[in-house]
């Protein structure tokens, strides 16, 4: 990758470059707040040469933000449109499968449990979800509606 910018994946000759070193660091964070990828590249230097406007891009909150909402956001399309495929198939489907094959393996699923009464709504971290998915993955319906997701592709 020593000569295409690791963020864009375009040429370092063209465009204004930097060569980061002190700010490594910074841009591991990013990656990690991004959840792309790039953190393994990261890990295994100790300098890497991008473009200035991509660092500046790379690293600024607000289209770390960004990012993360156009990725969910396409995950929720990609979601959604399974479930009508699967509506107009007449096919029943589990969301929870849906919501675990959809995603990576370390992403965080979250739950909203309106309150009633005097109860406050809370949001829910689904983390045993993740702790058993390999229970799920080896269960009946899961493969079952794994088949119907796999069909409706």
């Amino acid at each position: 990758m020593a000569n295409i910018c690791f963020i864009c994946d375009h040429s370092l000759s063209h465009g204004d470059t930097v060569v980061v070193e002190r700010g490594l660091q910074t841009l591991k964070d990013a990656s990690v707040n991004r959840g792309d990828g790039h953190i393994g590249y990261l890990k295994n230097v100790n300098t890497v040469t991008i473009h200035v406007h991509c660092r500046k891009d790379y690293i600024r909150k607000s289209s770390i933000m960004a990012f993360k909402r156009r990725r969910d956001e396409a995950t929720l399309r990609a979601l959604l449109e399974t479930i009508i495929k699967a509506a107009e198939a007449r096919r029943r489907i589990n969301i929870l499968v849906l919501l675990i094959e959809r995603n990576p393996p370390d992403t965080q699923i979250n739950f909203l449990k309106p309150g009633k009464g005097k109860l406050e709504t809370r949001i829910y971290i689904h983390l045993l979800a993740l702790e058993i998915i390999p229970t799920i993955r080896s269960a009946y319906f899961y493969m079952q509606s794994l088949e119907v997701i796999q069909q409706l592709r």
